[in-house]
């Protein structure tokens, strides 16, 4: 009987709970976005953009305004909103080596690999008639990264590979697309940066068509159309006017 009546009371608090917790919903008209609360008594409408981040959206409004919004339907002008990760995931290193005619590019997992038993293995082979020296997506020779970077940055692939040849740059997955330079030196989130002829854009992204380009912050980053007007892109590289 006593087991009966907790259940009870657990099913009661549980009730309780889940009545009181709020929940926002996102409704899509055309090109525009709604949210509203689950009882539609709260809306905003006409909205351009909305993405859920991790505990809040990011939402592009109308007038090209940024801000966030979380289910309890609390809205902030910027937070710091990141999801949270295991760490007990494989572990690569990632390295270039070179003889006269190659660069080889090994990857090896050193976490769960005890004593470096397993040998690395060679993921890419590329040519020195096709690339005078080979980089990684932060611009050296050798990376470190683990399982959790396409979790948290599902844009571009850790074992990214940049060529440079006759001081073109390109990517090994499309090595017709050149350009003049990459940002290394910029955080590779969610992207590269990409410059041609003077204009910019995203690895991936959008191509080097901007006069100006920001960071990424979350989902959005702002830029410059060559006429001069200002807007956002997604990342996806929809442009936000």
């Amino acid at each position: 009987m006593k087991t009966l009546h907790f259940l009870i009371l657990l099913l009661f608090i549980n009730s309780v709970f889940a009545q009181s917790e709020s929940r926002i919903v996102i409704k899509k008209t055309g090109k525009t976005f709604c949210i509203q609360d689950e009882k539609g008594k709260r809306k905003i409408s006409n909205l351009k953009f909305v993405k859920r981040i991790a505990q809040y959206y990011q939402v592009l409004d109308k007038n090209n305004k940024i801000f966030y919004i979380n289910d309890a339907f609390e809205r902030k002008d910027s937070v710091d909103d990141f999801r949270g990760v295991c760490g007990t995931v494989p572990h690569y290193k990632l390295r270039i080596k070179e003889n006269d005619s190659f660069f080889l590019i090994y990857s090896d997992e050193n976490f769960y690999d005890y004593g470096n038993l397993i040998a690395a293995e060679i993921i890419a082979k590329i040519s020195k008639d096709s690339a005078d020296k080979v980089l990684f997506i932060n611009g050296l020779d050798s990376f470190f990264y683990t399982s959790n970077f396409t979790y948290l940055n599902p844009i571009i692939d850790p074992t990214t590979l940049i060529m440079l040849k006759n001081n073109q740059y390109s990517f090994y997955s499309k090595p017709k697309e050149t350009y003049d330079s990459i940002a290394f030196n910029a955080h590779y989130f969610p992207s590269l940066k990409t410059v041609k002829n003077g204009f910019y854009g995203y690895y991936n992204i959008c191509q080097a068509n901007y006069k100006w380009i920001g960071p990424f912050r979350y989902h959005l980053a702002r830029v410059q159309l060559k006429s001069g007007k200002y807007g956002y892109i997604d990342d996806e590289g929809k442009l936000y006017l």
